[in-house]
């Protein structure tokens, strides 16, 4: 099955999906450069966590991230009362690098306020799969799943 068509069936149907399944699917797919990540995407969440890290997102009704050069990257952008995206500038900004993950060289989101980093991988030229890690939000050894579409 195309990583596209199975990512699909992750996003609708994710009561089958759990923890281990998408890190197989993530470790199966190509790593990313960081020109890769320049730009605008749209981006959720995996339904089947329910951590803290979801919950404060869908809070702050995340959108996204904006992605604009290896030292100015935007992690949350948010949307306003009236549904128009804004930069949620609490979480700070972010820094993209190239980091060694699970013995693959991808492209990263390292946070600049936060012990946080977002490692990607790629579904396809317009669509992400992401790992988040970090001290903050997550328990041990914890992760939280999410993806991006370029907009």
């Amino acid at each position: 099955m195309h990583p596209k068509e199975k990512f699909e069936q992750f996003k609708q149907n994710p009561a089958n999906i759990t923890s281990a399944i998408l890190d197989t699917f993530f470790d199966e797919l190509p790593p990313v450069t960081v020109e890769t990540l320049i730009g605008d995407w749209k981006g959720g969440h995996f339904n089947f966590q329910s951590n803290e890290v979801r919950q404060q997102l869908e809070a702050m009704r995340w959108y996204g991230k904006s992605l604009r050069a290896a030292n100015t990257a935007y992690p949350l952008i948010c949307l306003n009362a009236q549904d128009e995206p804004y930069t949620f500038a609490d979480m700070g900004a972010a820094s993209l690098r190239m980091i060694l993950f699970r013995n693959q060289v991808t492209a990263a989101m390292i946070y600049d306020n936060y012990p946080i980093i977002d490692y990607f991988h790629q579904v396809d030229e317009h669509t992400l799969i992401g790992i988040m890690e970090g001290k903050v939000f997550l328990e041990e050894g914890e992760h939280f799943y999410f993806f991006l579409e370029r907009i």
